[in-house]
């Protein structure tokens, strides 16, 4: 799978069999997704209400979170399951600001974190005592995952 952040809220997410868009527009190849509910297409599964997405490809789970500015419920955080990777907002302002991020990703216990909609990305990795030199995109397998440490991955917007 081939992560690219498109800046803002939206990526898109290539496998073998699909081309995803998530964020203002929710895509799985040609069929766009208008309203929350389950969606099976191309050998992707997803799932959402709106405002959190969990997206199954290629044996991951990958869980957007679009204008998100709140704490999980405990019923969300155990319906979201385990989380390989989480594309997390870090703006302040309608969305998480840096510290709640990091609560929110504590909450969720994600393998790798991407940050989006942020303004500034050394606020954030401050916040986890982390430097990151941010990169174009992320190619990931199910046996590039880490297993013991989480990874923080940040990404340069790219235009569509």
């Amino acid at each position: 799978m081939q992560i690219k952040w498109l800046g803002g809220e939206n990526f898109e997410i290539k496998s073998k069999q699909a081309m995803i868009l998530v964020g203002d527009k929710k895509k799985i190849n040609d069929f766009e997704i208008k309203m929350p509910g389950e969606y099976e297409i191309a050998g992707v599964f997803w799932e959402s209400d709106g405002e959190i997405s969990a997206i199954d490809i290629e044996g991951m789970r990958l869980v957007h979170l679009d204008n998100f500015n709140r704490f999980l419920s405990e019923k969300e955080t155990e319906e979201i399951g385990d989380v390989d990777i989480l594309l997390v907002p870090v703006g302040g302002g309608e969305t998480l600001d840096s510290k709640k991020a990091v609560e929110v990703i504590n909450q969720i216990e994600p393998k790798i974190v991407i940050p989006m909609c942020f303004e500034d990305a050394g606020n954030f990795l401050g916040q986890l005592g982390l430097n990151v030199s941010p990169q174009d995109e992320i190619k990931i397998t199910p046996k590039d995952l880490p297993q013991e440490e989480q990874k923080v991955v940040i990404l340069n917007a790219k235009n569509a």
